[in-house]
């Protein structure tokens, strides 16, 4: 009876540490070159830079749990780049990845993507852009994915969202999404 009540409050020192030891989520804000948003903090900016092909566009992509990405691709209003071939563009650039990763190993492929319409609500509007849906296949398992794009634009700019995860973390992962989504502001947005 001793043993086991030592054991239980063992136990519970041990929960108690562990519930210690992990950090809460708190909100962190990005804000630089007329780029503000929020985001969670165990969501980290993984890369901002310029792309050097490319002048006047800057590529942020932020990573978040269980492999969720959101990648901001801030470009002149000039450019020809519209939602539609930034989305294609993703997709084939994907496909190459995969390819390349794989190199003579046929065991990691990736699925053709259907696209569809979708909507966001993206700093406080309704914006119109694309879903798509593909598999990464592994092995022989099939792992369904799920991307969206949205583009806002001001009068000197365009920002391309893209939003990617697993399916089978898409809903633990929205809520990320739409905190960035809620917060997100340009300077000169129209």
């Amino acid at each position: 009876m001793i043993r086991a009540a030592q054991r239980l409050t063992v136990l519970a020192v041990l929960a108690v540490t562990f519930a210690a030891c992990s950090k809460p989520v708190t909100v962190e804000t990005y804000d630089k070159d007329g780029v503000r948003f929020s985001h969670f903090s165990n969501w980290k900016i993984d890369k901002d830079a310029p792309v050097e092909s490319a002048p006047g566009t800057r590529m942020i992509h932020v990573e978040g749990p269980d492999n969720a990405l959101i990648s901001i691709l801030w470009l002149p209003v000039a450019s020809p780049v519209t939602v539609e071939s930034f989305a294609a563009s993703i997709a084939k650039g994907r496909a190459q990845a995969v390819e390349k990763k794989a190199g003579d190993f046929k065991a990691l492929q990736e699925s053709e993507a259907a696209s569809e319409p979708a909507t966001a609500q993206i700093a406080g509007r309704e914006v119109r852009g694309i879903r798509q849906t593909f598999d990464v296949v592994l092995l022989g398992h099939h792992v369904p994915h799920e991307a969206s794009f949205y583009m806002l634009q001001t009068a000197t700019h365009k920002v391309m969202i893209m939003a990617q995860v697993s399916k089978e973390d898409l809903e633990a992962t929205r809520p990320a999404w739409q905190k960035v989504f809620d917060t997100f502001s340009l300077a000169g947005q129209v």
